[in-house]
């Protein structure tokens, strides 16, 4: 950042306000304000930001007194600006190595019961005590001794709070699962210049441990097969062998001998189960292997409440693919279209149109959107009569679709420019996974890359940058008739330094300002972030803008739920390594399929894996027809059949759920959507909640043992209901209308009856605790250690590394690197007095020549 990027921040500024002043439009005033501070002058901060606000009424009464003399509004808006600026203390944060004595040096040990699984820990801890103590005074602190809980978080706040600062050598697995987040604490201890370094075990020395859990609902529908997973995971050295067992209400219904193999740190047995009727149901799963550490995670609870047939209403005016399978899971009732408004909607937990046309559906137009809007929900499915086929176009059914109708499909995409953003930081030089032969990170981010932009067309716009804690431009936005140069850029990138994310999405977005057309930032990262919510932020800016942002994951460490929560901001998609491929058709690509061509079959592609409709769903399908229509903004296509076209597209509205299903009912097109978990996964997301009709339902989470939790209770009444866990009555406190909230804190394990009630209304659920969250996840936790280290300018270590740890703290000695704020007032105060002698000069000339002539 240099004073002419100041200065051209200034005067873009100075136009938006002004022109905002010459119109009395302050809500431009504000907006130019707010472009000011968020990209024109990237990393540019104020100790006193309210001062900069004065800019607006200034801009006003200038524009008020001096509307008339353009030049002389401008310049004395300028002077007088520039003279606020520096009032506000403007200044950047910059980094440097200056000249030190002694660092304060402090061992953080964690002695958490995780922390005994490797043999040895506290001597080692005690000798690297010992050797950095002989040549400098060094301060040992130990937290969660011999506790089921890991405080790291808490430890390390209290470490470095005060006027230590200097270095922390934390000797810890990484499991934090209690107190103060350990990610933001990490992010203080770069602000107040505290690198903190990570010593691990010593490699090969860890006992094997196995933890079992059990993944999957927690209702199911009386009469549906239940989908479950047994979950092992392990810690460890070598083969396992055991014994799996699954009961039900104290049956066993599976019993499996187990080989877990060396390079498995889990293994997933999925199960089927029919339960017999309506209830509380309670599992168990337990292992019984013969080399294991903790006893306590070998078994694990879950409930299951096992609940009516929820009610549907279709309405139709023939039997179909569709209604077979609607009778299959639910209650079904079926109308005439003719009679939609005779029947009383609030009955139901969600209405099914089949191909219905809009002049029918318009009729009932207000009942249909207070149902949704007070939480019911909607499924359209498409057809003969129906979307561009049924004059959905601008009627009133479409205002609440996810999708418009009547849009031509085009024969080929729009120009398109992509900005691809490579990580490049320090985490980057890990190996891509523990199985790998040699391939890093940066690797296959590199390989990604390459693929990605092969596949793009040669009209194609692209740019690429790399980017650590700040972006460097690799190549700018343009058409490359050959990508061989750009190739050969992004093979020559180098690692090193901290990750930020936001610096590559504000230097993409300044990539693609001036480009016309749609526009794509491809981010390629593990998502190992500094500060997430800043880059979420910007995230949600840019697709206000138009900017779409695809996130690749790179690596087993990745902090997937970042990536994702950052491409569902930037109105895009997540995508692991394996999943490039539909890059093309998330672009607009025209998909080409031959066979389909051929069959006049259209094959389904899922667009958006990560959804609970598509979660872990493989389709093999096609449909032989689809409604054209186009996805509104802030709904989600799940699913598209060929050049990207809508198939199953979501959204909300109100509190109820909407879905747009463009195939037909099965009768000519779409009968492969009726097979297999696709349909019935899509009518469960529009019913969301099966007992939402109940006047009073209580809702328990399972739990882990020593770990608050909280049971919700929702009534339907003005009266308070009452609330009683295992026999005891609790109190409940108000959240908000009619939903009310007990804490309860188990102190055993198993299972916890509970029972909510209001006048004669009564509901029953229960509650699984299992052990403490100390043991959920034993093993190095590599990823959470990773970041921390890197968010602070650390390393990591093992503890027979103890020779180079001291040889590193040695060269550090002389040196300390800290963050300092550099003020640049002084630039603003420059900037206004030199205007404001070029004006005095000037109209000083002027009125010489005037006098002459």
């Amino acid at each position: 950042m240099n004073v002419d990027d100041v200065i051209r921040g200034l005067q873009n500024f100075a136009d938006g306000a002004i022109g905002a002043a010459r119109n009395f439009d302050a809500d431009g005033a504000i907006e130019a304000a707010q472009s000011f501070d968020a990209s024109m002058l990237y990393g540019l901060q104020f100790e006193h930001l309210y001062v900069v606000l004065l800019i607006i009424p200034l801009t006003i009464l200038l524009f008020l007194f001096l509307r008339k003399k353009k030049l002389l509004l401008i310049s004395r808006f300028l002077i007088f600006s520039f003279v606020l600026l520096a009032i506000a203390s403007p200044y950047f944060i910059s980094e440097r190595e200056i000249p030190g004595g002694e660092t304060q040096i402090t061992i953080l040990e964690d002695r958490s019961r995780s922390m005994n699984m490797y043999p040895g820990i506290r001597d080692d801890v005690d000798e690297l005590y010992n050797y950095l103590n002989e040549s400098r005074g060094v301060e040992l602190e130990i937290f969660s001794e011999n506790e089921d809980k890991t405080t790291t978080g808490d430890a390390l706040h209290n470490s470095i709070i005060g006027e230590k600062t200097g270095l922390v050598l934390l000797v810890s697995d990484g499991n934090d699962n209690y107190g103060k987040d350990l990610m933001d604490v990490a992010s203080l201890a770069a602000k107040v210049n505290t690198t903190i370094h990570v010593i691990l075990p010593e490699q090969g020395k860890m006992e094997t441990d196995h933890g079992v859990e059990i993944t999957g609902p927690k209702s199911a529908l009386i009469g549906s097969e239940y989908d479950g997973k047994v979950v092992v995971k392990r810690a460890g050295y070598g083969t396992s062998d055991y014994r799996l067992s699954l009961y039900v209400d104290g049956e066993r219904v599976l019993d499996r001998e187990i080989t877990h193999e060396e390079y498995e740190t889990t293994k997933t047995v999925p199960f089927k189960y029919d339960f017999p009727g309506k209830g509380i149901y309670k599992l168990k799963a337990e292992i019984t292997p013969s080399n294991d550490f903790f006893v306590e995670n070998n078994i694990f609870h879950k409930t299951i409440k096992v609940v009516d047939k929820p009610e549907v209403l279709l309405v139709s005016e023939s039997g179909s693919h569709l209604k077979n399978a609607l009778e299959k899971f639910y209650k079904l009732r079926t109308a005439d279209p003719d009679d939609l408004e005779d029947y009383d909607y609030d009955m139901y937990t969600a209405i099914v149109l089949d191909d219905i046309d809009a002049d029918t559906a318009d009729e009932s137009y207000t009942q249909l959107r207070d149902y949704i809007t007070s939480g019911g929900g909607l499924v359209v499915v498409g057809g003969r009569d129906s979307y561009d086929r049924g004059d959905y176009n601008k009627s009133k059914l479409e205002l609440l679709l996810p999708v418009r109708s009547g849009e031509k499909m085009e024969k080929k995409r729009g120009k398109i420019g992509v900005v691809f953003a490579i990580d490049i930081s320090g985490s980057t030089e890990k190996r891509f996974s523990e199985i790998s032969e040699g391939d890093t990170k940066i690797d296959v981010e590199k390989a990604l890359a390459i693929r990605m932009i092969r596949d793009l067309e040669t009209e194609d716009y692209i740019g690429v940058l790399a980017f650590n804690t700040r972006a460097y431009p690799v190549s700018d936005l343009r058409q490359w008739d050959s990508r061989a140069e750009i190739e050969d850029r992004i093979s020559r990138l180098k690692y090193g330094g901290g990750t930020y994310v936001y610096s590559a999405l504000v230097n993409a977005e300044s990539m693609l300002e001036n480009f016309q057309g749609s526009k794509y930032i491809v981010l390629i990262s593990d998502g190992r972030d500094m500060w997430p919510s800043v880059a979420l932020n910007e995230a949600y800016k840019l697709a206000d803008k138009g900017i779409e942002i695809y996130a690749v994951g790179v690596g087993e460490d990745t902090d997937e739920d970042f990536m994702k929560k950052l491409a569902n901001a930037g109105n895009g998609l997540y995508f692991q390594p394996g999943e490039t491929q539909r890059l093309e058709v998330a672009f607009g690509g025209l998909i080409e399929e031959r066979e389909a061509l051929k069959t006049d079959l259209y094959p389904l592609t899922i667009r958006n894996p990560h959804h609970f409709i598509t979660d872990e769903i493989t389709l093999s399908g096609s449909v032989g027809g689809f409604n054209k229509v186009t996805t509104k903004s802030n709904a989600q296509t799940l699913v598209t059949a060929q050049s990207n076209s809508p198939v199953i597209t979501v959204w909300r509205f109100g509190t109820g759920r909407v879905v747009s299903l463009t195939t037909d009912n099965g009768k000519s097109w779409g009968a492969q959507v009726y097979e297999g978990k696709l349909f019935p996964r899509t009518v469960n997301w529009a019913i969301g909640d099966v007992e939402k009709g109940k006047k009073v339902k209580v809702e328990a989470e399972d739990m882990h043992l020593g770990y608050e939790s909280g049971i919700v209770v929702r009534s339907k009444g003005e009266s308070m209901p009452r609330l009683w866990v295992d026999g005891y009555e609790k109190d409940l406190r108000i959240l908000d209308r009619g939903v009310y909230y007990a804490a309860i804190t188990p102190d055993r394990a198993g299972f916890y009856d509970i029972a909510a009630s209001r006048e004669n209304e009564r509901d029953e659920d229960a509650a699984a605790v299992n052990y403490p969250l100390e043991y959920d996840r034993v093993g190095i936790n590599h990823a959470m250690l990773n970041s921390v280290a890197e968010a602070t300018g650390g390393e990591i270590y093992y503890m027979d590394e103890v020779e180079g740890i001291g040889d590193y703290i040695s060269e550090k000695k002389s040196t300390q690197r800290v963050r300092e704020k550099e003020y640049i007032g002084i630039y603003f105060i420059a900037s206004a007095l030199t205007l404001f002698f070029i004006d005095v000069v000037l109209r000083r000339i002027k009125e010489i020549l005037r006098l002459r002539s």
